[in-house]
């Protein structure tokens, strides 16, 4: 009793805080930035972070060799960071902050980019109209977070077309009471963050919803991205200067539900039992080398799925080599390595190989068990440098998918009619049209089968404003999240030892060509107070052969210009 009263005479620093994945790219820009100058390869690329990790990063820069706006930006890193702890004189603590966003959208071509998500702006980056995050602090021992938001729902309707999608109109806001559909037209998603976190100075620990990402790609990553809106997911994580371990167990709906199935019913309203057990469970190991200049990480994950319900507990062994199970028709395990070295004059290398499947003489030939190999990387260069006084990171980014990467059979057959044990996933969603699922792919955002260049110029001063111009090019094939084996692989053992890679009278039948993608963009964002946040992102996007489909004496090309201007004010 009387440690108790002595310890709660004096404020306790709270350090638990979990920093969401799109802020801990604003903070990750500035560290990897600091490291950079410093001559070393961050410790780590596995978001989310704790503040208690964020800090432990911060304090391994060498101030002594940054530069004057180096300093400046280092000290602005600093006060970040204290802004997320809290001085608890209390053993808890805890806090409520609302939030309004407001978001105006406008474009020229209101007949083919009529979808949230054709915009380069989509759904996921639009912001909430209002959102009120409420905190709960104990000690420096656990962190609990919910954010409440009031929205428009995903898929918006027009006010005056009912049967057509956002962006038939020139203009539209992420207002949900200005957009009438059987009355107000407001999502049902009211919350997309809700966790408990423990955690002290060299571990965390989160149970609950929020999002993930691995690596260092700025066009997405190849083993987990921040492409989906959250997980349903339990994560630890153990860290130090040089040494990371990081292991999730993320739980999914079973694809039973929503893809056609002979097999199995789909699930269209919330008064029908859900099927079936889907869980992706991974862990990374990352460490550095040679002086702290070379960073390295190995990921290795599992997709376990079962039809009835049933969950073997060996898939949670996160040092578990997942072949060796040796139940196919359960199991679709993923492997990845990533590499971030920095070299003088202020240069950073980073790369991302991935490995979905590959074919080895033992056993998996692709005689009579078909089974293409499904591999992708990501290579990229960055390089800072200082304008006037201001800081500047260019980097260029290409990246290379195999057209099965991600996809794969029941595990029973060669042919796959319904479901795959793959890693195309989905969110169970719910509008005034009921229940729906929003199907993505676990890993990079546009899946495999593509080619991409990606080049990126971000001019910033992290006080007050940042101006970022990205060029994205990118060649899709026809292989897409609704891609079935049965609809693209080779149908006898003699065609599978003649082709490694279908002919085009095999594809899906509506797609018949490579689509050609082209994105400018230009994003500017500042702050002129502590509360008050203004952004504008204008962009320029062409589309060849849009949908894999090239018409003959057709129009076979779409564009638009998009324009969102925002501003967010909280307290």
């Amino acid at each position: 009793m009387l440690v108790f009263i002595t310890t709660s005479l004096f404020a306790i620093t709270n350090k638990q805080y979990i920093v969401p994945v799109d802020e801990s790219d604003n903070i990750m820009g500035i560290m990897q930035s600091l490291y950079i100058e410093s001559g070393m390869a961050l410790p780590s690329s596995t978001m989310p972070y704790s503040v208690a990790e964020l800090e432990l990063m911060a304090n391994q820069i060498k101030t002594n060799k940054l530069t004057k706006i180096g300093v400046v930006q280092y000290q602005y890193l600093q006060d970040k960071l204290k802004s997320f702890t809290q001085q608890i004189n209390d053993d808890i603590y805890y806090y409520m902050t609302p939030t309004l966003n407001v978001e105006g959208y406008a474009h020229l071509n209101t007949d083919h980019f009529t979808e949230k998500s054709d915009w380069d702006y989509d759904f996921q980056k639009q912001q909430k109209f209002f959102t009120l995050d409420v905190g709960l602090m104990v000690e420096d021992l656990a962190y609990s977070y919910l954010n409440l938001q009031l929205g428009a729902s995903e898929r918006a309707y027009p006010k005056d077309s009912p049967n057509i999608y956002f962006g038939a109109n020139n203009y539209a806001t992420n207002i949900p009471f200005l957009d009438v559909v059987d009355g107000m037209n407001i999502s049902t998603d009211i919350s997309d963050r809700a966790f408990v976190a423990l955690g002290g100075n060299n571990w965390s620990a989160e149970f609950g919803r929020d999002q993930l990402s691995w690596g260092n790609g700025i066009s997405g990553n190849l083993f987990l991205s921040d492409n989906l809106d959250y997980q349903n997911m339990g994560r630890f994580t153990f860290f130090g200067k040089s040494f990371k371990y990081t292991y999730v167990a993320s739980f999914l709906p079973f694809q039973g539900n929503y893809v056609e199935d002979p097999d199995f019913e789909l699930n269209t309203n919330q008064n029908q039992a859900l099927q079936g057990f889907s869980m992706f469970s991974a862990h990374k190991i990352e460490g550095r080398l040679f002086n702290d200049r070379l960073g390295w990480g190995i990921s290795e994950g599992n997709m376990f799925v079962s039809e009835d319900g049933t969950f073997d507990m060996a898939a949670l062994n996160p040092m578990l080599s997942y072949h060796s199970l040796y139940y196919k028709a359960n199991c679709n395990s993923i492997i990845s390595v990533d590499l971030d070295l920095t070299l003088g004059n202020n240069i950073n290398l980073y790369a991302q190989l991935v490995v979905d499947d590959l074919v080895i003489p033992i056993g998996e030939t692709k005689t009579g068990s078909w089974s293409p190999d499904a591999y992708g990387a990501i290579i990229g260069i960055r390089h800072l440098s200082e304008k006037l006084d201001y800081q500047n990171m260019v980097s260029f980014e290409v990246a290379y998918t195999t057209p099965y990467l991600y996809l794969r059979n029941d595990g029973t057959s060669d042919t796959q009619d319904g479901y795959g044990i793959n890693f195309v996933v989905a969110l169970r969603k719910f509008d005034q049209n009921g229940i729906f699922y929003d199907k993505k792919f676990l890993g990079y955002e546009f899946g495999g089968d593509a080619m991409i260049l990606n080049i990126n110029n971000k001019l910033y001063d992290r006080n007050k404003w940042s101006l970022d111009t990205n060029l994205f090019l990118m060649c899709h094939g026809t292989f897409d999240t609704d891609t079935k084996w049965s609809t693209v692989g080779p149908t006898s053992v003699s065609e599978r030892d003649e082709v490694s890679t279908p002919t085009t009278s095999n594809y899906k039948d509506s797609k018949n060509s490579p689509e050609y993608t082209g994105v400018l963009g230009f994003n500017f964002s500042t702050k002129p107070t502590k509360n008050l946040s203004l952004y504008m992102q204008l962009d320029f996007i062409g589309i060849a052969n849009p949908d894999n489909v090239y018409i003959k004496d057709g129009d076979n090309f779409q564009g638009d210009i998009q324009l969102t201007v925002g501003s967010s004010i909280s307290y």
